[in-house]
């Protein structure tokens, strides 16, 4: 018997869908051999072990199969999961937790698949094909919301995981987040909560030349199944951004990565060793030396931070019951009732108020803003969407706009001028300008006021590109016009 070269781990209710699975295989592997599939079916349904049956008897490839109870269903599929990883062949290469829906449409995509054997020489990777294969997660909780689903593992990068996953119901989840932890590098504790990354390990593989079809998810599911599954997910993704699931992950990626490490030395025994007293994963060789530690450990005050501000902005969306369908009726109603009665009362100014601020003594860069709002104001039609409705929508709109503009004020007041350029006078001299390195040649003060002039007016043509149409003749006739300045300015 040959060594099987991939085992597909499946769960379906749907005989007829994994009939047509089976027959998709069959048509298109080159080899059976190298092929198993590993089933799940739920005990409720009596119809299940004679139709399995019939599949191994007449099947070319070899098929293994569990029947339990069905537990909670979709949100219990990981305890199954791991038992069926573990009933695989210890000698297949590859193992893949794959639906009852996907098609394979490259033919012989065995042969495809064995070229990627060996791909990094210590065997740990893993091969991304879903849509989101080629995506990066800059961010944690991403990873919760677009994973590469259905990933084709390597039998080392399971084992050195722990297999599929433990209480997680999406095992693409759950390796999505090892995966981006790994991508933080041995000093992720520090960027925890950025997407900076300090000599990271990335093990993902596009995989571009097997096409597959039916990666879709939830297809044909009721609204109420679904909404169902919206709550488990987001029930599950407060639980994976928890500081204790973070650790987790964060240990497991630690693990890969000393394990790659050790590999990379030559090593040829060694023990992966988790010390919980300081939180690090050991390289212990086989004289009992530790040879390298590494820790995993994840600051608790930023995840509680992070997780805060994220549950404020869930909250606020979830909070728009009035977006609702059956709520919008009567909403339209009474805002329709206040609109007439206010129009009654006081008449409609477009953008007095904002007019009004323009022709104030605000300095220019305020009233630009001012500008732009009333234009904004003037674009939005009052019989569109109601008067009450487009005054908050402009109230929010101004308040943000005044926010960002003392924010975009603040940070170039303490950024400071460009080097080598005079300092201006700053409010009492609170704030000390950043200390650029000192020129040594003293420039004479009609020089430095002729490149402050030819900075400004630089800082006018580049806003003056920004906010034209652009065109390559127009382009070529601005370089031309700065190129011929700076020549007559020597």
């Amino acid at each position: 018997m040959e060594k099987k070269l991939i085992s597909f781990i499946m769960f379906s209710r749907n005989l007829n869908v994994v009939k047509g699975f089976l027959d998709n295989i069959e048509a298109t592997v080159k080899n059976p051999d190298v092929v198993e599939l590993m089933l799940k079916l739920d005990e409720d349904q009596p119809e299940a072990k004679q139709f399995i049956e019939e599949e191994v008897a007449k099947r070319q490839f070899t098929i293994k199969y569990v029947i339990t109870p069905r537990l909670n269903g979709l949100t219990s599929l990981w305890l199954t999961c791991n038992e069926l990883f573990l009933m695989s062949s210890p000698d297949s290469y590859f193992v893949q937790s794959i639906s009852d829906e996907v098609r394979f449409e490259t033919q012989h995509w065995d042969e495809i698949l064995q070229k990627y054997i060996g791909y990094f020489p210590d065997h740990v990777f893993r091969l991304r094909m879903s849509t989101f294969k080629l995506n990066n997660n800059v961010m944690p909780f991403t990873c919760n919301v677009t994973p590469d689903s259905f990933p084709i593992y390597s039998r080392k990068w399971l084992t050195l995981t722990l297999g599929f996953g433990s209480c997680c119901w999406a095992s693409d989840v759950y390796h999505q987040f090892v995966a981006y932890h790994m991508g933080l590098g041995d000093q992720g504790y520090r960027y925890a909560a950025t997407p900076f990354y300090d000599q990271g390990v990335f093990r993902d593989v596009p995989l571009l030349d097997i096409k597959f079809s039916g990666l879709e998810f939830g297809i044909g599911v009721s609204p109420e199944m679904m909404k169902n599954r919206e709550l488990w997910m987001i029930k599950v993704w407060n639980r994976n951004m928890s500081h204790h699931r973070q650790e987790y992950f964060s240990y497991l990626a630690k693990r890969v990565s000393s394990y790659i490490w050790a590999v990379k030395q030559g090593i040829q025994q060694f023990e992966l060793r988790q010390s919980s007293v300081n939180k690090s994963v050991q390289v212990i060789d086989e004289t009992g030396v530790v040879r390298r530690e590494v820790s995993y450990q994840l600051p608790r005050l930023t995840y509680f931070f992070i997780n805060l501000a994220r549950k404020f902005r869930f909250t606020y969306v979830r909070s728009k019951w009035w977006l609702e369908p059956r709520v919008a009726p009567l909403r339209n109603k009474l805002l329709c009732h206040a609109n007439r009665i206010l129009n009654k009362c006081l008449p409609y100014k477009t953008a007095f108020l904002l007019d009004l601020c323009v022709r104030l003594a605000f300095p220019a860069s305020l009233k630009a803003v001012f500008k732009q709002l009333a234009a904004i104001d003037r674009q939005i039609p009052v019989a569109k969407i109601g008067r009450l409705q487009k005054n908050t929508k402009l109230f929010f709109m101004t308040t943000r706009a005044l926010i960002q503009y003392v924010l975009d004020k603040t940070a170039a007041f303490l950024i400071g001028p460009p080097p080598a350029l005079p300092a201006e006078k700053k409010f009492l001299g609170l704030f000390r300008q950043p200390g650029w390195p000192k020129s040594l040649v003293k420039t004479p003060e009609k020089d430095m006021e002729w490149a402050l002039a030819l900075y400004k007016s630089q800082q006018e043509r580049y806003r003056a590109m920004e906010s034209a149409v652009q065109s390559c003749d127009m382009l070529h006739c601005d370089t031309n016009e700065i190129d011929q300045e700076f020549r007559s300015t020597g």
